[in-house]
């Protein structure tokens, strides 16, 4: 249970890291470029493409996938997202879909995803008209 929970940590800490990174590169002007919206049956899919910062002219590809419940899975095709691990590149395309750093598009139009939400549990407090 310990190698689990230090495991989910070291995969935090990864996470926080390469948005980090990705925010710094937002900064200095290399931020994601929306290229695709598509909606699914059960998902809105992005795909963003993202310029590697160590090789000059490598465009990596980002695809994003926002489920029902509002879910969002990415992967991308960089060495680190290739093996599943946290890349910024990722981490870019997750800051933009939530509009976290502005990025440009060569889409006309976004979709926005359709979340199912989970109706609030009904009490009898709130039967009795007594609930607040």
């Amino acid at each position: 249970m310990v190698a689990n929970a230090s495991d989910a940590t070291r995969r935090r800490q990864s996470q926080n890291a390469a948005t980090d990174r990705a925010t710094i590169h937002a900064r200095l002007g290399n931020t994601p470029v929306l290229v695709a919206t598509e909606l699914l049956r059960d998902a809105l899919r992005e795909q963003y493409q993202v310029r590697s910062r160590a090789i000059t002219g490598q465009v990596y590809h980002v695809d994003l996938l926002v489920d029902r419940a509002g879910v969002v899975t990415t992967t991308c095709d960089c060495l680190a997202g290739s093996t599943d691990r946290c890349c910024w590149h990722r981490a870019a395309a997750r800051l933009c879909h939530h509009d976290a750093i502005a990025f440009p598009s060569v889409i006309a139009y976004r979709l926005r995803p359709k979340v199912t939400r989970q109706p609030a549990p009904i009490t009898a407090a709130m039967l009795s008209g007594k609930a607040r």
